[in-house]
């Protein structure tokens, strides 16, 4: 499978993605809209990315990382925070302790590095076929 640079295009379909398989965490709780938003912000945020890879029944794997956890959401924040907080309200409010735990991350964890790798699915029809490997491998620095 081919992994490419994901766009502005590919957010719904990375959306979906992550709302499908990945189960724990907070941001699956925010629902699909909101997840839209955030791989939106993604794409268009310098020094964050995401990588997807398509077969012909659409998105089946894809990747996001930043250099910079803290900048992404704090232009996730001022730039579609209003919108994406009005789409998720009543699960924004049911987890506000969550909330604030993810504003301050990755400021809490001292040790950690400012750059990471976000997010990671691959599709039940992509599984093993290597995908997760290459598009864990493409976010790697080189």
């Amino acid at each position: 499978m081919i992994v490419v640079p994901g766009t502005e295009a590919d957010a719904p379909g990375a959306a979906a993605l992550h709302a499908a398989e990945i189960s724990e965490g907070f941001l699956p709780t925010l629902g699909p809209v909101f997840l839209r938003r955030l791989y939106r912000r993604i794409v268009r945020s310098e020094g964050s990315f995401l990588l997807v890879s398509s077969d012909e029944l659409g998105l089946v794997g894809m990747a996001s990382a930043t250099e910079d956890v803290g900048g992404l959401y704090r232009a996730f924040l001022v730039k579609d925070g209003p919108a994406a907080a009005v789409a998720a309200a009543p699960r924004l409010l049911r987890s506000w302790r969550k909330v604030i735990e993810t504003l301050h991350y990755p400021a809490a964890e001292r040790a950690l590095p400012s750059a990471e790798l976000l997010s990671v699915a691959v599709a039940p029809r992509g599984r093993g076929q290597g995908l997760g490997a290459e598009l864990v491998a493409g976010a790697a620095p080189r």
